[in-house]
């Protein structure tokens, strides 16, 4: 296998920002249970000129751009095409490709994509869904890291109710911005049940929790209150 075919893995080759994007979205997806993998990070020009190639006669890849010698040696019209530029962001460091880490159903799984990208879409990065290309994030020019406003009270809050022994998930808990309304079920069922929560007066409001209309904010004060009768 030639040089031209091997896919650069290493996050290190990154630019710094993009390091930083693509550690902040592997966190993410990892948090979410996506079983993430990344499958390349810096590109070569030569390897783009290569990838060009694929799915392209001589002809179609020389008026793209590709050399001459390039495009005589590997257009590969009978191949799926798998680039439409030359200038890709991968050149500069700037994008990382994934797949998901099961095999056999590395690109196969839509929700999967579907849900990483709303995570990198999250995280200001442009995902490669938004023009066809689903395994593909990359970071735009002036991206910078999100600015997370911690809540010092509720995570202390859910410190101390894992330290009680119920079990749930710290990194899921301890920001509003991580708290999953879906999970809300689960939780409560966790602490006690809606009744139980009700007889020690964490749950004064019967009706919110019942019929699911609660948001973040009550699932916040439900759980600073839960913790202050530990």
């Amino acid at each position: 296998m030639s040089d031209l075919t091997k896919q650069c893995r290493d996050i290190k080759q990154l630019s710094a920002q993009a390091q930083k994007a693509c550690a902040l979205f592997m966190e993410e997806c990892e948090r979410q249970k996506l079983n993430v993998l990344i499958v390349e990070t810096l590109r070569t020009k030569e390897r783009q000129y290569y990838l060009a190639c694929q799915g392209r006669t001589v002809a179609q890849a020389k008026a793209m751009g590709v050399p001459v010698t390039f495009a005589e040696k590997y257009a590969n019209p009978s191949q799926k095409q798998v680039t439409w530029t030359l200038d890709s962001n991968h050149l500069g460091g700037m994008a990382f490709d994934f797949c998901k880490n099961v095999k056999g159903q590395e690109y196969s799984d839509k929700a999967f994509f579907n849900k990483c990208g709303k995570i990198a879409s999250e995280l200001g990065l442009e995902w490669g869904g938004a023009f066809g290309d689903s395994p593909h994030v990359q970071v735009p020019k002036g991206w910078k890291e999100p600015v997370i406003k911690e809540d010092p009270e509720l995570k202390k809050a859910v410190t101390k109710i894992i330290d009680s022994g119920v079990q749930i998930n710290d990194a899921s808990w301890n920001r509003l911005d991580r708290i999953n309304l879906k999970n809300v079920p689960a939780l409560l069922s966790k602490l006690g049940g809606v009744d139980r929560l009700v007889k020690e007066n964490v749950i004064t409001d019967v009706t919110l929790w019942n019929t699911g209309k609660y948001n973040v904010n009550h699932v916040r004060s439900l759980l600073i209150k839960y913790g202050s009768i530990l």
